[in-house]
């Protein structure tokens, strides 16, 4: 992470001085921030939930990471190890999905996500449909863009949430692990197959669409569609296997 204080990265809250860093943003859309207050940390998106909706996670639960922070000892072993579960920690862009993101708040605990808006939905991190379902959408942390990525773990480290200096570790430590190398492996293995099949078949419905414009072929342009759209349940029906184990 990289830049240096602008002077705007501290901002007063309501209820008094209250540490408040702010996200980057377009001038004509609302401001969103991340706020700490005594007990909560409390993340304003208005592009994702509303001017009016903010998440307040448990102050306790939340952890920023930062890599200048000393890392402790940690047991040494070189077991191959994975997640029972998915990890969810996507990318809250709320300039460009372009950009990369400079800030990451990992929660101790997955942590149920607000009613998403519409459009935010079109994001499949963020799933209209599921966040408004009475299971909900949980992430395991978020990532978000700071004006000044550099000083804001810093600011909120000052605020009273912890910092982790390596995500691996605090997962290693803060979710339910399968051990067993070979089922690891296995994962792995099907994981990455996952990823191949999905990229392939958006690739390949790309070309059926251009060429069906192209040629005026509706069934070839219908054709590529699909496959567009098999490219994206492709990862969700492995999530869906994944979760129903």
């Amino acid at each position: 992470m990289s830049g240096r204080h602008t002077g705007r990265l501290v901002a007063t809250g309501e209820n008094g001085a209250v540490p408040r860093v702010l996200l980057r943003h377009y001038r004509i859309t609302r401001q969103p921030w991340v706020e700490v207050t005594s007990d909560a940390v409390q993340v304003c998106l208005p592009a994702y939930f509303g001017k009016d909706t903010v998440w307040s996670i448990p102050k306790g639960q939340v952890r920023v990471l930062d890599d200048r922070v000393a890392a402790p000892a940690a047991p040494g072993s070189d077991q191959p190890w994975a997640t029972t579960r998915p990890v969810h920690i996507p990318y809250a862009a709320t300039t460009s999905q372009n950009t990369s993101p400079n800030l990451v708040l990992v929660f101790d605990r997955p942590v149920r996500v607000p009613p998403v808006r519409f459009i935010a939905g079109l994001d499949p991190a963020f799933s209209w449909r599921k966040s408004r379902s009475p299971e909900g959408l949980w992430l395991d942390g978020v990532m978000l863009r700071a004006m000044d990525g550099f000083a804001a773990p810093s600011v909120l480290g000052s605020a009273g949430v912890a910092a982790v200096p390596d995500l691996g570790e605090f997962l290693r430590t803060h979710r339910e692990l399968v051990g067993d190398p070979h089922e690891v492996e296995r994962m792995v293995t099907a994981e990455s197959r996952a990823g191949k099949w999905s990229s392939a078949l958006s690739w390949l419905g790309l070309a059926g669409v251009i060429a069906g414009r192209v040629w005026a072929l509706e069934w070839l342009l219908y054709l590529g569609l699909v496959l567009f759209v098999a490219s994206v349940a492709v990862p969700l029906w492995r999530g869906w296997r994944t979760k129903s184990r």
